[in-house]
């Protein structure tokens, strides 16, 4: 649970977890620390509730048009369980705003790891320092027919998941002018299963530039829809063919998305299709094609279901 702990903050254990990350980690620097928050109207401070306990804790103050972190810590017992991006997550989720931090060597890769940019700059009293920087999540829905494809952006380029039917590339492509997105700004395309509907105008994508990142658990599934659509010609499907593709595993997808500002993985959710994948962003939402909903999946009586939406809830996904 992340939460305002601002009146309570003034403890030993509080005060400890502060020291790790303020300036000064003295107790007289800790406390000026803390009474700088308690002191002032425009500054938050969060923490992040494990067990009872203030595991960790973020300082942070909401701009009009960004969210700036300036105290983010972990307390030791509790460091390596994915505390600290899930408090980045929660400012994410509360305030869907670009956030921005201050940091320094030592601390520069947990930023990155969450999908921030990083430029260095000489501080006049701290010398070296980083600007990270979080683009806010973006998400957009293009439909046709009753499928949906999706486009999710973090500042550096979007993926594409999904390529709808074999016709629906005018619709994309409209879809895209609104939102005054080019095909140059999409460097890669995902496909949640290789079903008509899902993965329908995959090569025309590809043609316009689009990478396909074929999930390795996925690599049969172009060729075996090359194979039962290439009778149908009415449905004008295009096969799919090997140029313009990528084979990933989960880990490459992880650090793909990652160079997009956006932190998550493809993983491999069979269910729907033995070659079902979903896209998840941790802490935020799963992208999972035709998987029953999580509400639903008891339903289903099929235990392989249930069990993938437990993996997918083990990221923190709350849609």
């Amino acid at each position: 649970m992340f939460r305002d702990i601002k009146i309570e903050m003034d403890t030993p254990t509080i005060h400890r977890i502060i020291s790790y990350a303020a300036f000064d980690g003295s107790p007289e620097g800790t406390r000026r620390e803390a009474e700088k928050y308690q002191d002032s109207g425009s500054l938050c401070f969060y923490g992040w509730i494990e067990n009872g306990e203030v595991a960790g804790i973020c300082g942070f103050e909401e701009h009009a048009a960004k969210v700036e972190i300036h105290l983010i810590s972990v307390d030791e017992p509790y460091r390596g369980k994915g505390i600290g991006g899930a408090m980045v997550a929660e400012l994410q989720n509360k305030y869907h705003k670009p956030i921005e931090a201050e940091t320094n060597d030592d601390a520069v890769d947990f930023y990155r790891k969450r999908g921030f940019t990083a430029t260095s700059f000489t501080h006049p009293l701290h010398g070296k320092r980083w600007a990270c920087v979080l683009k806010e999540l973006k998400i957009i829905s293009i439909r046709h027919k009753h499928t949906v494809a999706w486009l999710i952006g973090a500042g550096r380029g979007w993926i594409m998941l999904d390529a709808l039917w074999p016709d629906s590339f005018p619709i994309i492509r409209d879809a895209l002018r609104e939102n005054g997105i080019r095909f140059e700004d999409i460097p890669y395309l995902a496909v949640t299963h290789f079903h008509m509907d899902h993965a329908g105008a995959v090569e025309t994508l590809k043609e316009h530039g689009l990478t396909l990142l074929l999930h390795e658990a996925q690599t049969a599934g172009p060729e075996a829809m090359n194979r039962f659509f290439i009778r149908k010609p009415d449905l004008a499907y295009r096969p799919i063919g090997a140029s313009g593709t990528r084979i990933v595993s989960s880990a490459d997808s992880r650090a793909l998305l990652s160079d997009m500002g956006l932190t998550g993985g493809i993983i491999h959710t069979p269910g729907h299709s033995e070659d079902s994948v979903s896209l998840v962003l941790d802490g935020e939402c799963a992208f999972t094609g035709d998987l029953p909903r999580s509400d639903v999946a008891d339903g289903y009586g099929d235990a392989s279901v249930v069990g993938r939406w437990r993996r997918l809830l083990g990221y923190g996904v709350k849609r």
